[in-house]
């Protein structure tokens, strides 16, 4: 096989599945390398080929493995890149603070009075933990997976929810159903659909 040299045939290989035995079995180290043992090439010399040999051998560790020699193989970063459109977070995602978490600043500005006051963002985890399905769910199923929208729909959802500390208001507000679909709070319409989807069983008492 020549070596690829085309950036256009390079990248599209990055999307190739190929199933062959894997390269950390040494037991036909000499068969897959017998060309490169051939006169002109690197591995000739005897000295040279027991030097690589013993390399290769204190790698090797397939043989202590209860798999099959042949397995797919994808590439490793295009496999990666991949995985990274899907927008799923995980429940050690959601709880270790890793992706999901570092959405959230440590500190946030919120006008109190006629100033501005900082305070810390210490959401409550427990309420990833009840809501993750649903929060994933609905993010897919509206479009919510690039790093920017998801950005934009948590930090609202952080000011909405008081850091992510509480679902609902202090204050009673009228809110009736129409057609089923849609809730009336405060004269304003928010789609009922979505909301429950979300968090299931929450009452909405604003919307702006």
């Amino acid at each position: 096989m020549t070596t690829v040299t085309t950036p256009k045939v390079a990248e599209q290989l990055r999307h190739v599945v190929c199933k062959y035995n894997s390269e950390w079995d040494a037991s036909d180290l000499e068969t897959r390398y017998a060309r490169s043992r051939e006169k002109g090439e690197s591995l000739e010399s005897d000295d040279a080929w027991k030097a690589f040999a013993a390399h290769v051998n204190k790698l090797a560790f397939w043989s202590s493995t209860d798999l099959p020699r042949s397995i797919w193989h994808v590439h490793p970063l295009q496999f990666i890149e991949h995985y990274k459109r899907c927008g799923w977070l995980s429940r050690n995602e959601w709880l270790s603070r890793n992706e999901m978490i570092q959405l959230f600043p440590k500190t946030a500005m919120r006008e109190s009075g006629h100033a501005w006051m900082s305070e810390p963002v210490n959401p409550n985890l427990d309420i990833f933990e009840k809501s993750k399905v649903n929060l994933n769910k609905t993010a897919r199923k509206y479009g919510i997976v690039t790093p920017r929208r998801m950005a934009a729909f948590y930090a609202n959802a952080m000011v909405e929810t008081q850091w992510f500390n509480a679902l609902r208001e202090g204050l009673k507000q009228k809110k009736k159903m129409v057609d089923g679909k849609t809730v009336i709070v405060n004269g304003k319409a928010v789609t009922e659909t979505i909301r429950q989807s979300i968090f299931p069983g929450s009452v909405v008492v604003s919307c702006n």
